[in-house]
């Protein structure tokens, strides 16, 4: 079963959030490949949807993103589910 457009896209948020050391707006804006504008769209989709705590941590040279809490998101498995399919796009 091949990713949706939309999961797809929270995936890479996702992923840079988890990878990145204190990942900024450009920061997952490079990670990702995606626009400032769905960066955001996404992230409050994230909060909304999922109940997701996703917090921006404001600092003196410009803040980072933190995912606070998951909530109901098994994140173990829906990473893992999404790294498979998203490579198969890739191939």
């Amino acid at each position: 079963m091949a990713l949706s457009k939309l999961i797809a896209r929270k995936y890479l948020i996702l992923k840079a959030l988890t990878e990145l050391r204190r990942p900024s707006i450009d920061d997952i804006a490079e990670h990702s490949k995606l626009p400032r504008p769905t960066i955001n769209r996404y992230i409050r989709s994230l909060r909304e949807d999922y109940g997701m705590d996703i917090q921006y941590i404001p600092g003196e040279t410009g803040g980072h993103y933190r995912i606070m809490d998951w909530c109901g998101l098994n994140h173990e498995e829906f990473m893992k589910h999404c790294a498979r399919h998203y490579k198969e796009l890739q191939d």
